[in-house]
């Protein structure tokens, strides 16, 4: 079974519309993140209007889902030529984190974690594929 990106993506789009305390916002541009306490806490836009002003976005997840036109990369770039740690989010020592399993919903058609390939049977390739079950 495959799966249009647009079908996914209006599909994603439609669940998350319907999740309360979220809010989408169309037609503007994203200035520049706005960061506090070390983490990304919201977002600075511009509506695409001619005169919009500024707005803020306070936010506890901000996703970028501006695909290739992404200015993602210049903002990191901008945080660590700052070489300002309170920009940047915290570091944390990885001891005891570690991804135990991946699963997906039904919906999406994927073969069971029982019927998917597994890295170690190859042992002699120098490319495997990573599996998490």
């Amino acid at each position: 079974m495959q799966f249009a990106r647009l079908a996914i993506e209006a599909e994603l789009r439609r669940r998350v519309r319907a999740t309360d305390g979220v809010r989408i916002v169309s037609g503007v541009d994203v200035r520049e993140p706005l960061h506090a306490a070390g983490r990304v806490s919201g977002v600075r836009y511009q509506a695409r209007a001619d005169g919009a002003l500024p707005q803020t976005l306070p936010a506890a997840l901000v996703v970028d889902c501006s695909g290739r036109a992404s200015r993602t990369p210049q903002w990191l770039a901008q945080v660590l030529a700052s070489r300002d740690r309170t920009l940047a989010a915290p570091t944390f020592s990885p001891c005891g984190l570690y991804l135990t399993a991946v699963r997906y919903d039904a919906v999406w058609g994927l073969p069971a974690a029982s019927e998917r390939v597994r890295a170690d049977q190859f042992s002699n390739t120098a490319l495997a594929p990573v599996v998490f079950s």
